[in-house]
């Protein structure tokens, strides 16, 4: 033994130790049965061992894990894994800041403190009206919501903090776009193979599950729709708007993004959600204008109508849509199937009948100024889950969803959890965004941040329009607004930055660093006419 190699040995010494001794740790508890425990132990170390890895870079997984509202049962705990991951990210960025890792001071401005109002403006709400919980017998039950806006605290936290790199920009887009295809994947599984139910809900519990559970079967066969193909259509299109400029995606002769294109289409119509055809054809006509300004956009609109006019004509004629397909768009005139028209129009005529019932009368709002807060009384929670024992007739559900705060509108949800003071507060937040977001993307190109430029503004720009008009909720709203607070800090950072070293460097020195461009206008019709977006990007979509 060479006495020069013996901190190597000592190494190699322990680490066959530790592994010994967790193999007959590991094999007791397997002779015990004991694998919840067992599980939980190689949840936390494979993720401690990950963390440690990543260090500054942990922060991509929380847009990651954004959209996985399930939970796992590999973790004993009530969380969900966006829960989990967020609280785990942010205590690793408390060691790391205590050891003098991250030193970065977040700038406090105008959006900072309108997000910091609406937070406490909630804060108070709980004050007004407090919320325990159903095990300890609590008068005031269902305050879930108040823990999503300080699990988007937590994330905000983190993200005023990040420092990017154009890698770890693409990085977390291609995450995020991955959280979906898994959502997805799996809910397909779970719709095909019902058996599979209890196993996958083993690992995550937000899956499909309605060719398995008979109440489920009743809900989703009135409704129609596939709940787990929605953050993929989301973020899908999202993702390939941002990375290749739109128009070309109509294009066969671009081979995978015309192919990605497809998918996202067919993933679309299978959701069966009238909305989510809305939300991508905001995604399609804003992303556009930044691209090439109004000349792609128009081009658009006249495709979309085309290609509409086609289905419609064609439906029930030359070929017949899917049910879910003919449900995204029953909306339009055609010769749809009779029953899936007549459950579109319910689904309507359900919400126009519980918004008037809110807004017209105290029966779901008590104080319309203020708010409710979150949270209803045990009693009516004892009356909610009475209804789920019997069949799901349009007026209970209505019930339900209506003493839950579930209204599918985002000013009607606003009013009833914190007013029409709240409310004014929470808008003048998404205007803020609105403003922000467009001259961030504006900045963003000739960049290497274009990429996730695009991908956090557009939502950001949509979502006051989308909330309002089309399809939203104050309860899960906010927590998604002050995240989106955090992301935009994120990318604003990294601009700032870029900006100061181009600036710095000069024109001459600029134009000789690699990955660098000349300072593009801010609708750069150069880049957008080349079809396949700007050169400095690593992410391929």
């Amino acid at each position: 033994m060479k006495l020069e190699r013996l901190n190597e040995y000592l190494v190699s010494a322990v680490t066959i130790l530790v592994g010994m001794g967790f193999a007959l740790f590991a094999g007791n508890l397997i002779g015990q049965e004991q694998m919840g425990i067992l599980s939980t132990i190689l949840f936390f170390t494979t993720l401690g061992v990950v963390l440690l890895l990543m260090r500054l870079e942990v922060w991509v997984f929380i847009p990651m894990s954004w959209l996985l509202i399930g939970q796992t049962e590999v973790v004993p705990i009530p969380f969900s894994v966006r829960d989990i991951t967020v609280m785990v990210v942010f205590g690793m960025y408390v060691i790391l800041t205590a050891l003098k890792q991250v030193r970065i001071k977040p700038a406090f401005g105008l959006l900072d403190t309108l997000a910091l109002i609406n937070v406490a403006y909630v804060v108070g709400a709980y004050v007004r009206n407090p919320v325990g919980l159903y095990a300890f017998n609590s008068d005031m039950v269902g305050g879930r919501p108040y823990f999503s806006v300080f699990i988007g605290v937590l994330a905000y936290l983190v993200l005023s903090r990040v420092v990017l790199t154009p890698q770890s920009a693409n990085r977390a887009v291609g995450l995020t776009v991955l959280s979906a295809v898994v959502v997805a994947v799996l809910g397909v599984i779970t719709r095909k193979f019902p058996e599979t139910v209890p196993v996958i809900a083993h690992f995550y519990s937000g899956i499909d599950k309605g060719a398995y559970d008979a109440l489920d079967v009743r809900i989703t066969s009135a409704s129609g729709r596939f709940i787990s193909l929605l953050p993929l259509g989301q973020v899908g299109l999202l993702a390939l708007c941002a990375r290749f400029r739109p128009l070309t995606l109509l294009l066969p002769f671009y081979g995978w993004r015309f192919l990605g294109f497809l998918v996202v289409i067919g993933v679309t119509f299978a959701s069966g959600f009238r909305s989510l055809i809305v939300y991508e054809a905001a995604i399609f006509l804003v992303a556009s204008y930044f691209w090439t300004g109004m000349r792609d956009a128009v081009a658009l609109i006249a495709l979309g109508l085309i290609g509409l006019g086609i289905l419609t004509a064609g439906q029930g004629r030359g070929f017949n849509l899917p049910e879910n397909a003919q449900r995204a768009l029953s909306f339009l005139p055609g010769k749809w199937d009779p029953l899936v028209k007549a459950q579109a129009e319910s689904s309507t005529e359900w919400r126009v009948i519980m918004w008037r019932e809110a807004l017209m009368t105290d029966k779901y709002i008590q104080n319309k100024v203020w708010g409710d807060g979150f949270g209803f009384s045990r009693n009516k929670l004892m009356s909610m889950m009475s209804i789920q024992t019997v069949n799901q007739t349009d007026e209970n559900s209505r019930e339900t969803a209506a003493t839950a705060g579930d209204f599918h509108s985002g000013p009607v949800s606003t009013i009833r959890f914190v007013g029409y003071v709240g409310g004014v507060l929470y808008y003048t937040l998404l205007g803020v965004m609105f403003t922000r977001a467009w001259r961030m993307i504006r900045r963003s190109f000739s960049t290497p941040y274009v990429l996730l430029g695009l991908f956090v503004g557009v939502p950001l720009l949509i979502e006051p329009f989308y909330f309002t008009f089309v399809f939203g909720g104050y309860q899960d709203g906010l927590a998604t607004t002050i995240f989106g607070v955090g992301m935009m800090k994120v990318v604003e950072r990294a601009l700032a930055v870029h900006e100061t070293e181009r600036d710095q460097a000069g024109p001459a020195d600029e134009l000789r660093q690699p990955g660098l461009q000349p300072h593009a206008p801010a609708r750069p019709a150069t880049l957008a006419g080349t079809g396949g977006g700007w050169r400095q990007s690593s992410f391929r979509g």
